[in-house]
């Protein structure tokens, strides 16, 4: 398809010459530009995660509930949040954990689980 567009004087000469140091037509430069330009923007694939350079800000399960979505929560932490407090509220009779002992807690916990159900690991 034929087309006509109008370019700065200057982009049109670098254009012309790096079309002529690859030994091809200006047109071909044109459009293998544009179809990476395509890829790029339109088909690639979403960006691999980076870890932020700095910590992300804590957010509590309640604060990510006021949240309608994941997209909602992409737009509002873009550098990624950390979730802090209990995931699931504890009842009020539960027994507290002190925070050095919650590793060694955890591992009683799974092995009162597994001799309740009569199995092993």
């Amino acid at each position: 398809m034929r087309t006509t567009v109008d370019l700065p004087d200057p982009l049109y000469r670098k254009a012309k010459a790096a079309a002529g140091e690859r030994g091809i037509k200006l047109r071909e430069l044109f459009a293998e530009s544009l179809e990476r330009f395509l890829r790029d923007e339109y088909e690639s694939p979403a960006p691999e995660f980076r870890p932020p350079l700095t910590s992300p800000p804590k957010v509590t399960p309640s604060e990510l509930a006021a949240y309608p979505d994941a997209s909602a929560l992409r737009r509002a932490f873009p550098n990624g949040y950390r979730i802090v407090g209990p995931l699931i509220p504890a009842e009020e009779t539960a027994p507290e954990i002190r925070a050095d002992r919650v590793a060694e807690e955890a591992a009683r916990m799974d092995q009162e689980e597994l001799e309740d159900h009569g199995r092993a690991r």
